[in-house]
């Protein structure tokens, strides 16, 4: 994928050997003309390049979409609205839902030191999830349960 301040680079070279058109490429050019060109085959080769970054860019930014879907709503509900429908919900007759609270937790928190807090929280939500997953049920909620370490560290520091 293109880096945020990517822009295509088309070299524009007397050189015109296979070697010198290689050593172009390998420098990193997404392209390369060789002289005397056409401009109107210079400016397509330009909107063929800016073409290609845009959809790359539309493809990352639909990638992110997807993933940022699959951490809040069951798979079946995401096809639903990539389908176009109007109706995503499904009706359950018999629903249950389980709020948790650890009762004293900020008094705990506040007690212990960050990277011993960031292991209770994720032992909990191991334990969370474990149960959601022998029960076949569908959680909503994931407060923090993908705890990167590296941002312990950074917060001890």
């Amino acid at each position: 994928m293109f880096p945020k301040n990517h822009i295509p680079v088309i070299m524009l070279s007397a050189k015109s050997t296979q070697d010198d058109v290689l050593a172009g490429l390998d420098s990193g050019c997404v392209d390369y003309i060789k002289k005397p060109f056409l401009q109107n085959e210079l400016l397509a080769r330009v909107s063929t390049q800016l073409q290609l970054r845009n959809a790359l860019k539309a493809q990352l930014q639909a990638s992110l979409s997807d993933s940022l879907l699959q951490k809040i709503l069951p798979l079946s509900i995401i096809h639903r609205l990539q389908s176009g429908r109007d109706m995503v919900a499904d009706d359950h007759p018999s629903t249950s839902i389980l709020f948790s609270d650890v009762v004293g937790f900020t008094t705990l928190a506040s007690a212990m030191q960050t990277k011993q807090l960031v292991l209770l929280l994720n032992h909990l939500f191991t334990k969370f999830d474990t149960l959601v997953d022998q029960q076949d049920v569908y959680k909503v909620g994931r407060p923090s349960s993908h705890i990167n370490p590296s941002h312990v560290r950074a917060k001890e520091q």
